[in-house]
């Protein structure tokens, strides 16, 4: 414990309420550091992590009024308080964490409250967000974590029909209410790509709660027979309620705006409705920087990387690159914390990040490598602060070679890998990351197509262990890393 975190204790101990803290270090229980968060009254107080709590943390008998009390001000109607999950803009004045991300990352509180949002709250607020994984295979999707905190992994959920090849993951606030919901979608143009839907986890089963075959545009469903293999969240029309993308085949990308209590209406469709309209990746960020939450989409048979900027109404395409080879996966993430957010891209034969300028992306890459051979596929990727310096690096796997980790400095990428994977041939479908071992050190989780699941845990020196999870066996396509169960 640092002498700060003494201190804090002793101060603990010895403090009238209300007591008014101004680090976390001040907020000790049963020897682990708690939060000082803010009050609605503008003051700070010590919180602890309760998850009967939306925000997770609850004031102590110390937080005068307060106390006893959830932290979290008042938020829109609709929106849930959960920082963990993916969904509309938070406000910045919510709680102390909202605060903190959101004077990194301004669109969290600005557009939507992303992916990246969610990675800067539970390293700025210490939550639990990333303790569970979920897994899509053949004929199955998997929920696993580790409840009872003993270092074991285990199945909590196993559910899905046979024929149904489960693909894209996502989790979310969808319906506003804080409670995870999981957003998966089926990859196969046959009959088994009619199980395009969204998820409660519930005990231990799996409840369909909005089958996305219904969302219809007058003629029948968007996406029958669909080959989904990315899912994306964002609230592109700033109504307050998130909007979700199903990115993959026939036609490339279908978005559905979103409406209380997890209704859909139609949204833009991009990329032709015959199976030469084949997107493989991408995600909703705020590129230029005007509040509306835009999209990234990677064209496979372009080869080339769109962005849709949003005007609240409709998607533009503002932006469009070439690639060398075929794009796998696309993902935003401010690699120079700028406040800007700016693209991964890899695939076949290359890795790519693009910076942003302000106000869009630079046409040139600011890092570009082929990886350990010219003509080897990055099949999947994962940015993932390795290094615990603020700077989030870029972890890549390839079809027949190493997993690869690439440094970050400032927006500053090596070309040579900080890390190399002793193991080869694994072809890893989908890599997530979050510290799923709970031990302050972001992971890596991967799901393979040979091999199962795999936890790459932290050492803390820049290097990862790989060891195997508990997965039925099966042919592995995604994983997506969700909050601890409550």
């Amino acid at each position: 414990m640092t002498v700060a975190a003494v201190v804090g204790a002793m101060a603990g101990c010895l403090r009238d309420a209300p007591y008014h803290c101004s680090a976390d270090e001040q907020c000790v229980f049963d020897g682990e550091v708690g939060r000082c968060e803010l009050g609605g009254d503008g003051a700070a107080y010590c919180a602890r992590l309760d998850p009967s709590c939306a925000s997770w943390t609850r004031f102590d008998t110390t937080a005068g009024a307060l106390a006893n009390t959830c932290t979290g001000n008042a938020l829109p109607a609709g929106r849930g308080g959960d920082p963990c999950l993916e969904g509309a803009k938070l406000p910045d004045d919510y709680a102390g964490c909202t605060r903190a991300v959101c004077d990194t990352e301004p669109s969290c509180c600005a557009a939507s409250w992303t992916a990246e949002c969610v990675v800067l709250a539970t390293s700025y607020c210490g939550l639990p967000c990333t303790e569970r994984a979920v897994f899509t295979a053949q004929d199955r999707f998997v929920v696993m974590g580790d409840d009872d905190r003993d270092g074991t992994f285990e199945v909590q959920v196993t559910a899905g029909a046979v024929g149904q090849v489960y693909d894209a993951v996502r989790w979310a606030d969808l319906d506003g209410d804080a409670d995870p919901e999981i957003a998966i979608g089926t990859a196969d143009f046959n009959t088994s790509g009619d199980a395009q839907g969204i998820y409660r986890v519930a005990g231990d089963q799996a409840v369909l709660a909005k089958d996305m075959l219904t969302v219809t545009d007058g003629g029948g469903p968007l996406i029958a027979q669909y080959l989904g293999v990315d899912v994306s969240v964002g609230d592109y029309n700033a109504d307050g309620i998130p909007d979700l993308t199903w990115i993959g085949w026939a036609p490339g990308g279908v978005t559905f705006r979103g409406r209380a209590g997890l209704a859909y209406e139609p949204g833009p469709t991009y990329g032709l409705p015959e199976r030469d309209g084949q997107m493989s990746g991408g995600g909703w960020a705020d590129v230029d920087g005007d509040g509306d939450t835009d999209l990234a989409l990677a064209d496979y048979n372009g080869p080339a990387v769109s962005i849709m900027t949003s005007d609240h109404q409709s998607l533009t395409q503002s932006w469009r690159v070439t690639m060398p080879g075929a794009p796998r996966w696309a993902e935003w993430r401010d690699v120079d914390r700028d406040g800007h957010p700016d693209l991964g891209v890899v695939g076949a034969g290359f890795v790519r990040v693009y910076r942003n300028t302000g106000a869009a992306l630079a046409m040139q890459p600011s890092f570009a490598t082929t990886g350990p051979n010219v003509d080897d596929i990055a099949t999947a990727a994962a940015w993932i602060d390795a290094d615990r310096d603020g700077d989030p690096d870029l972890a890549v796997a390839f079809n027949d070679g190493p997993m690869q980790l690439y440094r970050n400095d400032a927006g500053t990428f090596a070309l040579a890998p900080l890390w190399i994977s002793i193991d080869k041939h694994l072809f890893a479908e989908a890599i997530a990351a979050g510290d799923f071992d709970r031990d302050g050190l972001p992971d890596l989780v991967v799901a393979t197509k040979d091999a199962g699941g795999f936890l790459y845990r932290n050492r803390g020196d820049q290097t990862f262990d790989p060891s195997p999870l508990p997965l039925p066996t099966g042919v592995y396509r995604g994983v997506a890393l969700g909050p601890r169960r409550r």
